[in-house]
């Protein structure tokens, strides 16, 4: 026996009267926020959708009569989707439109401070850009100052070490070699920072790419390493097509499996 959803019974009553252009929206009258009032009314339908959503975990379609009961399943639970969906947008399209309002008034004031912050970044990082070459160029200078300092003292431990051991070897004692001396290498910050009343910037050099070729194989892993789900979703869907159009058949092609099943298009009535 087919279960009549009839999910209209309490529907209407709920909903706030019409205005004047024959759209139902929350009104003051009301005296309830709309996403109260919206929940109170999409909770009556959970009891019935759970209850399909049994039924259909139930069914077996063995007979035509089966067959049958699932299209007039489908089309109920689609009339119902429908109704879930109208009822949320009776609430959600007069506060996005308000909301759209008041956002749009953000744009032309906040843009033109996008665009300031945008020319002192290009300005802070051109200067900062220098400064840290500055201190590259620093860095190794000392650094090779201290190498060859490192040089010098090696070389005088060596002389020392070798007058130590002919002395010992002279005096027949064990020659005392004093420990090698290291000189520390110097490191120079490759940072520029500021700190003001109303902000702080810590800077550095960072690793910034361009791509040049498109058609790289290298290009096409990287994309495709990062955006991987996405892909196989643009994928499917250009093999959809290529499937409607007739440029794919039963036999497939490298990479790719066709397979015949069936698929029922249902229509709600």
């Amino acid at each position: 026996m087919t279960v009549n959803y009839d999910f209209v019974e309490f529907f209407d009553a709920d909903i706030p009267p019409a205005s004047e252009d024959g759209e139902r929206v929350p009104v003051a009258a009301a005296k309830k926020d709309p996403v109260e009032m919206a929940r109170a009314i999409l909770e009556k339908f959970e009891g019935k959708i759970a209850f399909m959503h049994g039924e259909a975990e139930e069914l077996e379609i063995k007979t035509d009569k089966d067959f049958n009961r699932a299209v007039e399943m489908r089309g109920q639970g689609k009339t119902l989707a429908k109704m879930v969906i109208d009822t949320v947008e009776k609430y959600s399209k007069p506060l996005w439109h308000e909301y759209k309002r008041v956002k749009n008034l953000e744009k032309p004031v906040t843009e033109p401070l996008t665009k300031t912050d945008n020319l002192l970044k290009k300005k802070m990082d051109d200067f900062a850009y220098l400064a840290l070459l500055i201190k590259r160029k620093a860095e190794q200078k000392a650094r090779e100052a201290a190498a060859d300092l490192q040089a010098k003292i090696d070389k005088e431990q060596a002389e020392q070490a070798a007058a130590e051991r002919a002395a010992a070897k002279k005096e027949k004692r064990e020659a005392v070699i004093p420990a090698s001396i290291v000189v520390d290498m110097p490191v120079v910050p490759q940072t520029v920072a500021a700190k003001t009343e109303h902000g702080s910037v810590s800077l550095k050099m960072v690793l910034k790419g361009e791509i040049t070729d498109l058609e790289s194989d290298f290009v096409f892993k990287l994309v495709l390493a990062e955006v991987r789900p996405a892909y196989k979703t643009l994928a499917e869907t250009a093999l959809k097509k290529a499937i409607k159009a007739g440029a794919v058949g039963i036999k497939g092609g490298p990479g790719v499996v066709v397979k015949e099943v069936a698929d029922s298009q249902h229509r709600r009535r």
